[in-house]
């Protein structure tokens, strides 16, 4: 029976994994025309890799990042099906770090659902919010 959960534990993680690639492409496409009017192309949004050489969060670690990079600005995405309040800290800390490597950040947070203060503070900060649903949160 442990052998069992220990196998299925693989491959539901391997499939939800691969999926959550795929549902951030999904997302980018579903929010294409809300995008555009941001002057966003998401045929261009590519994933890639940043590592934290200054250790704004921990030196050497790496991050995961879905970005655009043209005429001097790193535009940068998170892609979310929920936005709570870790999706400020996440881009912060991402932003953070690019902007350590000497970029111009713009920052655009793309959700299918977000919590109303959430997007608040996240406009306040200058980030863009282009979401489905705006919902009241929780606290």
């Amino acid at each position: 029976m442990t052998r069992s959960v220990q196998r299925l534990e693989v491959v539901v993680g391997s499939f939800t994994g691969r999926a959550g690639v795929y549902m951030e492409r999904t997302m980018l496409e579903l929010y294409k025309e809300a995008l555009r009017l941001h002057g966003i192309d998401v045929s261009k949004v590519r994933s890639a890799k940043i590592v934290d050489q200054a250790g704004v969060y921990q030196k050497g670690k790496e991050f995961q990042v879905d970005i655009i990079e043209e005429d001097g600005v790193t535009y940068l995405f998170e892609i979310k099906n929920y936005g709570d309040e870790d999706v400020l800290e996440q881009v912060e800390t991402r932003r953070r770090i690019l902007e350590a490597m000497g970029r111009n950040v713009k920052v655009f947070i793309v959700a299918n659902i977000i919590e109303d203060k959430v997007k608040a503070e996240a406009e306040k900060e200058g980030i863009a919010v282009v979401a489905g649903h705006v919902v009241e949160s929780p606290r």
